[in-house]
């Protein structure tokens, strides 16, 4: 499968035009969110002339069909492996990435419909057998 690449974003062009190699490629990670390295490549590239394209991260959230399917597997390494070469991505952005994804999910599927109040957990019913051993032994140990 190919990588899918963009032209490098205007403001890079822009530092780069002005001299600022190393601001050019903090503002190409920023906004495509590709790894240090793969963002060092693609200026060196550009600088050299050639076609000045780079892998481009999906900045929607939106991860590709394969990488969704790897977590629903519980394969979170090989989620990020695939993302990573399907995307460019460096191994900590692709992990961020993943991480996010996995986050909103689960966000998602713990949302409550309009009304509904949240369970309690164990501390509560711990405390209620507290509650009801409690009375329990004060109105058996009372005289009749």
């Amino acid at each position: 499968m190919p990588l899918p690449t963009a032209p490098l974003p205007a403001n890079v062009i822009a530092a780069l035009q002005r001299g600022n190699t190393i601001d050019a490629i903090k503002l190409l990670r920023e906004s495509s969110g590709v790894g240090l390295k793969e963002a060092k490549d693609a200026i060196e590239q550009h600088l050299r002339g050639n076609s000045g394209s780079v892998v481009t991260a999906a900045s929607d959230g939106s991860l590709p069909s394969s990488v969704v399917e790897a977590m629903r597997r519980g394969q979170k390494i090989e989620a990020i492996k695939l993302l990573r070469e399907q995307t460019g991505l460096g191994l900590k952005e692709a992990k961020e990435a993943v991480e996010s994804y996995q986050g909103k999910a689960d966000a998602a599927a713990g949302q409550r419909s309009p009304g509904e109040v949240p369970r309690s957990g164990r501390f509560a019913w711990v405390a209620a057998l507290v509650v009801i051993a409690l009375v329990a032994y004060y109105f058996l140990r009372r005289p009749s």
